[in-house]
């Protein structure tokens, strides 16, 4: 079957890979060993000629010795003639003969312990020498082993990779084990990876691997039990949409806290607190009190060296890297703060399609930073959007504008700013791991929203953007923040955990749905309806994202091929 063919073609390059790795890394090895045995052949060369050094100077010794001893003797006669010439002076002689003699055998000792002393002193560096060239040989030798035993451990690795993949059916990883993708899930949800660069293909390296199998049972009284198999792609896709519903239905949430709404038709609650800057502050503080706890106790189970690689981020005093980061959390904490300032005013599937110009942003800003110029398909995509919005932010007919002017431009501005998190997020995502930079981006919007909560409270800021909770509904409103916080890590996690099984580039297709999914919902659970032309504007917006998502996922697919082919 073509299937299988397909399987056994990625089987056979994947062997053919391993072989070509492993006919690297034998020749490195080799290369490694014939020039630390070029080494040690030199370290003993110089050993060879310091010994040879050592012969030398004790054969000069001996000869300063025997050419010194005549030279002593005739001295000592001469001495001697003068002294017997004097027939008075002969006991006095042999008195003095023997002084002479005595001072000379001192001179002789002293010349003898001077050259002992000397040749000691050298023989002590020599063998110091020696040992540490004993030491540093045996420094090779060990790294030599350390080389010898990653290499070996990375080829068996890459043999159980290949075998694990040979297996047919596999159960999938629980959270704790699970491995989080090289994309980074932004709060909102969706991949930035996906908005500038188009060389990133889905993260489990596409179709060819076998699908990860989890068999749950059906229960009856009088039938056979039955297995209902769902595929990793299955599985994935469910989380991605759980994760885009949650998204949403966020959103909708944020609506009943500043609006008065009946839910279901049911229930009347909600307008806790009124829609400006200082209550948008205020629900962004509650979210990020949970949120901020709850993701550093996740993040140990989502990838265990999280801290460690925070204090490295913070030890690597790369000033230009902090400002990066730091400008990503404030620009996603603004956006947050603009997006809850317009879905007061505005319905949730209004103010999320506005939302929606970042990608056309990204593109902008992408072509303008980075010289990334769109292609055609990009720029017809980027007029629907643009022509979408336009269309659900104009006036019906004759009548006057639906909402005001200042919250369609809050939704703007919130894209704009979200689409300024993404490109310092791209900036940053080489050096940090998305876990550990995700939590230091909540870290920094609690930052950013406690100190400007504060402010609301100093004559700093107009009174418009003070706080204002209506009388009784404090515990409410605490009660709002904590399940926005659950939404958050509910749609962080389904998020992450889908992309590891489909991958981003599929999930960013579910990312287009969701100013849909967030009007489906507030239809649903507020009654909030949308006239015919903000419909057609919604849609149109829908269609151009998703074909933005399309075009880069194919294209990415294409890249691939070439340079497979080349």
């Amino acid at each position: 079957m073509p299937s299988d063919q397909f399987s056994t073609q990625g089987l056979d390059n994947a062997e053919a890979r391993l072989q070509q790795i492993s006919a690297d890394l034998d020749h490195l090895r080799q290369n490694l060993t014939s020039q630390l045995q070029g080494e040690v052949q030199q370290l003993q060369q110089h050993k060879s000629e310091l010994q040879q050094e050592i012969q030398t100077l004790e054969a000069q010794r001996r000869s300063l010795m025997q050419q010194m001893a005549p030279t002593l003797v005739s001295e000592l006669k001469s001495i001697l003639k003068k002294q017997g010439a004097a027939s008075n002076q002969i006991n006095g002689s042999t008195q003095d003969i023997t002084a002479y003699g005595n001072n000379a055998n001192r001179l002789i000792a002293d010349l003898d312990s001077t050259f002992r002393t000397t040749f000691k002193t050298l023989q002590l560096d020599l063998n110091s020498y020696h040992s540490s060239l004993s030491q540093q040989l045996s420094q090779m030798y060990t790294l030599e082993q350390q080389g010898e035993a990653i290499l070996d451990a990375l080829v068996n690795r890459l043999k159980e990779e290949l075998h694990e993949r040979q297996q047919p059916t596999i159960a999938p990883p629980s959270i704790i084990q699970q491995t989080m993708p090289a994309s980074t899930t932004t709060d909102y949800g969706y991949q930035q990876n996906q908005i500038i660069q188009d060389n990133h293909g889905p993260l489990n390296g596409g179709a060819s691997l076998p699908e990860k199998e989890v068999y749950t049972p059906t229960l009856g009284e009088n039938a056979k039990k039955k297995e209902i198999t769902f595929s990793k792609s299955q599985l994935g896709l469910m989380l991605i949409l759980f994760s885009s519903l949650i998204l949403s239905l966020q959103n909708v949430v944020i609506s009943i806290i500043l609006n008065q709404s009946s839910i279901f038709g049911l229930i009347k609650t909600g307008g806790y607190i009124s829609p400006g800057i200082g209550n948008s502050l205020l629900i962004l503080f509650l979210r990020m009190v949970f949120v901020v706890p709850a993701m550093c106790l996740i993040a140990r189970s989502l990838h265990p060296s999280s801290f460690k690689d925070i204090e490295k981020f913070i030890q690597t005093k790369d000033w230009m890297l902090f400002l990066k980061a730091a400008g990503s959390g404030f620009a996603l904490f603004l956006s947050q703060v603009l997006i809850y300032t317009a879905l007061g005013p505005l319905s949730p599937g209004v103010a999320i399609t506005i939302f929606f110009i970042f990608p056309i942003v990204t593109l902008l800003l992408a072509w303008f930073v980075f010289g990334e110029r769109p292609t055609n398909v990009r720029w017809l995509v980027a007029f629907l959007v643009v022509f979408g919005v336009a269309l659900i932010s104009a006036p019906s007919g004759s009548s006057q504008l639906n909402f005001p002017l200042g919250s369609v431009l809050a939704a703007i501005f919130s894209g704009v700013s979200f689409a300024a998190y993404i490109l310092l997020t791209q900036a940053c995502s080489k050096k940090i791991h998305p876990v550990p930079f995700s939590v230091i981006n909540f870290g920094t919007i609690f930052v950013f929203s406690a100190i400007s909560l504060l402010l609301t409270f100093t004559p700093l800021l107009p009174d418009s953007w003070a706080v204002d909770v209506a009388p009784g509904k404090g515990f409410s409103v605490l009660l709002s923040g904590i399940i926005l916080g659950v939404l958050t890590l509910l749609s962080y996690l389904s998020n992450n955990i889908g992309i590891s099984y489909i991958g981003a580039a599929i999930s960013s297709i579910f990312g287009a749905t969701g100013p849909v999914l967030t009007s489906l919902l507030s239809l649903i659970v507020i009654g909030k309806t949308l006239t015919g032309q903000q419909v057609g504007g919604m849609l149109v917006v829908t269609i151009g994202v998703l074909a933005l998502n399309l075009e880069r996922m194919f294209g990415a697919k294409a890249k691939a091929k070439q340079k497979s082919s080349a």
